[in-house]
């Protein structure tokens, strides 16, 4: 498809929703009120308050009539950190470079969610499913974020045996970087998921800045791993 804004129409992987998507193939995957997660955050923000729609990621802001507000998170540190701070890294941009600046803007929390949640499924096998391949839809360059966000909207209106989903599920890009094991990542949507602040309790390590101590160690980490490199600025 070529949706409004579209970056690289000539070349664009993604159908236009449905495409040859069968809406009752789509299932409902579950992610334990139990489950902990991690999430990077706008530091001028709490630390579980949901986007209320601005900026340009790959499935929000979903404006379905409205802006619906939005969260993301992933299942490990590292997912959350690449599917945040190193996104544009790991698309292999030429400049491997992060500043410290954007990393003080920003926060690495450990929370489980109030209840279980009910996310639709965009994992590796269930995309084969529904047939439809991780580069149309999960693995796409930011140039093609304008298609993937109308998918955004046509699934947050799908209603898998009659259930509203919380959000969605997929695997991380994490998954093609350096022979890494598939690891989930998803996104809530804030009209359907708890959203009200503080309902997300603190777990594990609570809060990390990411200019110092382990928060900056597991950032060089990544950044080695990536061929980049943290610059003061």
């Amino acid at each position: 498809m070529t949706a409004p804004g579209c970056g690289d129409p000539e070349a664009c992987p993604v159908p236009t929703p449905p495409g040859l998507v069968d809406a009752r193939r789509l299932r409902l995957a579950t992610w334990p009120a139990e489950r902990p997660f991690y999430r990077v955050y706008d530091v001028m923000r709490g630390y579980d308050e949901f986007n209320p729609g601005a900026g340009d990621t790959r499935f929000a802001p979903c404006v379905d009539g409205a802006a619906v507000p939005s969260l993301y998170g992933g299942e490990s540190e590292t997912v959350a950190l690449l599917e945040s701070v190193f996104h544009d890294v790991a698309e292999g941009v030429r400049d491997r470079v992060i500043y410290e600046a954007s990393l003080r803007q920003r926060g690495l929390v450990h929370m489980r969610p109030p209840r279980l949640l009910r996310l639709l499924d965009l994992r590796d096998a269930a995309l084969a499913r529904i047939g439809l391949a991780r580069h149309q839809l999960v693995t796409t360059t930011a140039a093609h974020y304008p298609c993937t966000r109308a998918w955004s909207v046509w699934l947050h209106r799908r209603r898998p045996g009659g259930i509203e989903p919380d959000g969605l599920a997929w695997h991380s890009r994490q998954a093609e970087l350096a022979g890494r094991d598939a690891r989930e990542a998803f996104l809530l949507f804030g009209d359907r998921a708890p959203a009200a602040p503080g309902a997300y309790q603190l777990v594990g390590p609570g809060v990390r800045n990411l200019v110092e101590g382990p928060g900056r160690v597991l950032v060089e980490e990544i950044a080695e791993q990536l061929d980049a490199v943290v610059v003061s600025g």
